[in-house]
């Protein structure tokens, strides 16, 4: 996926990963609209979800596509698509794995030990954050 924007992301996203697309199109359904933070939690909570159905995520296509896909968001020079990635996808994961433990916490680990370099920074500043805040 080249030339991803805040405003493109998505409907890129459910190209490359029909299995979104249902839940794409209810959310446009149900708002008229795209709200990129609202469907952004929808997408975490789908891989959480992914996650919870398998044994191991490792070896699953859709979770490392799904990461994928991620990593090149931030990558992007869309400095609100960073930030809707950063904040509507891996706080909030982060965030579950602290107030809801387990399962979300086995997720995390295993979600984060798959990421790669923009994505592992990006979180490691989550939990920074949380840290110095306690």
């Amino acid at each position: 996926m080249s030339d991803l924007t805040y405003s493109n992301y998505f409907s890129k996203l459910v190209e490359q990963l029909p299995e979104f697309r249902e839940y794409y199109e209810e959310h446009l359904k149900d708002y008229d609209e795209l709200l990129n933070y609202l469907l952004m939690d929808d997408f975490r909570r789908y891989v959480q979800e992914r996650c919870l159905q398998l044994q191991e995520i490792n070896n699953d296509d859709v979770i490392i596509k799904i990461l994928k896909i991620l990593e090149e968001g931030m990558k992007s020079p869309d400095k609100k698509l960073q930030e809707l990635i950063s904040i509507g996808f891996l706080e909030s994961l982060y965030l579950d794995c602290t107030y809801e433990k387990y399962p979300y916490q086995t997720i995390y680990l295993r979600l984060k030990s798959l990421m790669e370099p923009e994505l592992l920074s990006e979180l490691k500043g989550w939990e920074d954050f949380y840290i110095e805040r306690q």
